[in-house]
């Protein structure tokens, strides 16, 4: 009996699959693999052609070689190529068939088929245009101006799933730029190039064509068209003269004049002014960008500070490529707006009385280099119509270069006017500047009291309080007046009546109190002092007549005249309410406080001054202070003052020579609040003492002889 095995020959692929990465159409892919045998007898092997074919005429997957003999304890190399016709997945089981081997071996092999899907898109205002692979494109980039810039975008575009390549070829040409001239776009995205046209010079485009070719893809061709020319700008002037022009430094305002400059192209134009202002010449800064068809205007300000020609460049520089020049020219002249006769810049109308009348007359002159208007100023003839001066005319005049026009003030006071000197100003073109000085007076009556109220406060029955009253002529006529004693009496006086008032002089009226009976109230006014030439000046007077109280109590001052002592009086206070202690003291060298304020209950303090003004000789000085109280009663007191000889006002010592006439200055102070005169003794203790001696020497002679 015969006993064996059957066993499977050991007949095995190395890899039972293989996977191809995905691959371009059309594009190859190879990969070797090995059969082993690992008998010890060779078998034959074939592959099964109906397990790799494919649809179409080309096949996907060969095998190579698709059959043979294995050697014995050996292996057999087998290429696989794959070749995607179509953008697909592909997954094939090659079936290979061993030769007494029952069981058929399986290679499984995956690919993958994709194409490049690219489009080439130029961005324009309307949307995004597709540029065609197949055709030349034209792309116009119209009229640049030098050294703008204009630019188009182009999109790569990659709609598949794997990135791609692309580059570009652009013909030379130095005003045409292309960036990026290469790059990968990823899958489902886009890369934009620029394509840039910036002229230097006037040209036009011609033969610039540009390539963009796609790795594996399309290519796509792209004419370019376009000029570059300088922009159509205008300016109103590049030359300007303002002639002959007032200084500013004279206080004329500036002249000026407006450029106005037009952009007459179809682009914005830069403009950049490369011109630095100067005092004399400013111009407004120019617009930085002028839109197609805008007008702007630039103010050039002429500023003249001296005496001289002026001359200016005002330079643009349009887009940064070249410049426009504008010249300005002009001269600074003074104003000379005199009077023919310089003499007259002080002119005197005189002095005159009231209804008189003086005229003069200026020529005034045009030395300028320019025509210019003039009037007399509103102030000046303000000022002038105040005292009685009229100037004509008072309208503008207009004087040409080297013409003249007469101005006539007339002077026609119908009032007492002071000395004055007044500013004659004019205003020409805009400037207010002095002509000449005019002063004059008018002589007449001007007559006033010093005050024309005059209240004497409460004076004791039976007794006199005298106030001084001053009438003052300011005038340089004196002039008669005349007091009306009947209206006074029989309780005021007032010495003198009548009399006469010098010119610049004053009258000291005494006015006398002296009321018979109480009264509360006694007003006399007003009362009008007659004054030849003139109307009557108007007083009233007013005062309060109380009982005497039954006690005076009298106080002494004693000290030297134009020198002040003081005393102090208590009056007592038994009222339980505040109320104000209003003394009455009727002698003007006696003063103190008007009114004080008196707390309840509480003593008031009063203070009397005495300030004797002239000297006490055999009478002293005698007045009256008048306390009245809230009830009606009142304490009075009698004021007694002596005033003696003053003091020395000092003492000069300085050393003459003889026979040599010397001036020795001495301060002479006025402590009135009115004018007065003093009279001055020189006694020389010289010539007395030299008398003496003669008088001695004479009486020894005498007694000699005798």
């Amino acid at each position: 009996m015969l006993v064996g095995q059957a066993t499977e020959p050991r007949v095995e692929l190395d890899r039972s699959r293989i996977a191809f990465r995905p691959l371009l159409l059309r594009s190859k892919a190879k990969e070797t693999f090995f059969i082993c045998n690992s008998e010890h007898i060779p078998f034959a092997f074939q592959w099964d052609a109906a397990s790799v074919a494919s649809e179409g005429a080309q096949p996907a997957l060969i095998i190579t070689p698709m059959s043979g003999t294995i050697p014995p304890e050996g292996k057999v190399a087998i290429e696989v190529e794959f070749t995607p016709r179509a953008e697909k997945q592909y997954n094939f089981n090659a079936v290979c068939i061993v030769k007494k081997k029952p069981t058929k071996l399986m290679l499984n092999v995956k690919g993958e088929g994709f194409s490049v899907r690219d489009t080439l898109e130029l961005a324009t205002s309307d949307g995004p245009a597709t540029m065609a692979a197949d055709l030349t494109n034209y792309v116009d980039f119209g009229n640049v101006h030098i050294n703008d810039i204009r630019t188009k975008q182009f999109a790569v575009i990659n709609d598949g799933r794997f990135p791609l390549d692309f580059s570009w070829t652009l013909t030379p040409q130095s005003f045409v730029l292309l960036n990026p001239m290469r790059g990968s776009v990823g899958p489902h995205d886009r890369l934009t190039c620029e394509v840039t046209f910036r002229p230097t010079s006037e040209t036009q485009l011609n033969n610039c064509k540009a390539v963009c070719r796609v790795t594996n893809g399309k290519q796509y061709t792209v004419q370019f068209t376009g000029s570059g020319s300088k922009p159509m700008l205008n300016f109103s002037f590049y030359n300007f003269d303002f002639g002959p022009q007032f200084l500013t430094t004279q206080g004329f305002a500036p002249v000026t004049q407006t450029l106005h400059i037009t952009n007459g192209d179809q682009h914005e134009v830069m403009l950049d002014m490369l011109y630095e202002n100067t005092p004399h010449i400013d111009v407004s800064p120019a617009p930085a960008v002028l839109a197609p068809g805008e007008t702007r205007a630039v103010t050039i300000t002429f500023s003249p500070r001296e005496v001289m020609q002026y001359r200016e460049t005002i330079a643009y520089e349009v887009n940064g490529l070249y410049t426009i020049n504008v010249s300005v020219t002009g001269e600074g002249s003074a104003m000379r707006l005199e009077l023919a006769k310089p003499e007259q810049q002080q002119l005197n109308l005189g002095a005159l009385r009231v209804g008189q009348e003086a005229i003069r007359t200026v020529k005034v002159v045009n030395r300028s280099k320019l025509a210019l208007s003039f009037r007399v100023s509103e102030k000046s003839l303000a000022e002038l119509q105040a005292v009685s001066v009229y100037i004509s005319p008072s309208y503008d005049v207009m004087l040409r270069p080297r013409e003249s026009a007469i101005l006539e003030l007339r002077f026609a006071p119908n009032t007492r006017i002071g000395t004055f000197d007044r500013k004659l100003d004019i205003d020409a073109a805009g400037v207010t500047r002095p002509l000449l000085s005019v002063s004059g007076t008018c002589q007449g009556l001007e007559l006033r009291l010093d005050s024309e109220t005059l209240s004497f406060g409460s004076v004791v029955k039976n007794s006199s309080v005298t106030k001084k009253l001053r009438l003052s002529n300011m005038g340089e006529i004196g002039a008669k007046f005349k007091w009306p004693s009947v209206m006074l009496e029989p309780m005021f006086r007032i010495s003198p009546t009548d009399g006469y008032v010098p010119p610049n002089g004053d009258v000291l009226f005494d006015v006398t109190f002296q009321p018979q009976e109480p009264n509360p109230d006694i007003t006399i006014g007003p009362i009008p002092c007659q004054i030849e030439g003139t109307a009557p000046l108007l007083l009233t007077l007013t005062g309060i007549c109380v009982p005497a109280p039954t006690d005076a109590k009298q106080l002494t001052f004693k000290c030297k005249v134009r020198q002040t002592t003081k005393e102090t009086i208590t009056i007592p206070n038994k009222f339980d309410v505040p109320w104000k202690l209003q003394p009455s003291i009727d002698h003007e060298y006696w003063s103190g406080q008007e009114m004080i304020s008196v707390t309840p209950g509480q003593p008031a303090t009063y203070v009397l001054t005495y300030t004797p003004l002239t000297m006490t000789k055999a009478e002293p000085h005698k007045g009256v202070a008048f306390f009245p109280l809230p009830d009606g009663s009142a304490i009075m007191y009698t004021l007694v003052g002596t005033a003696d000889a003053p003091d020395s006002a000092g003492t000069i010592s300085k050393e003459f020579q003889c026979k040599v006439q010397s001036v020795i200055p001495l301060k002479v102070s006025n402590w009135l609040r009115r004018p007065q005169r003093f009279k001055v003794s020189v006694v020389c203790s010289f010539v007395i003492s030299l008398y003496n001696r003669l008088i001695l020497l004479l009486i020894n002679l005498i007694h000699q002889q005798h």
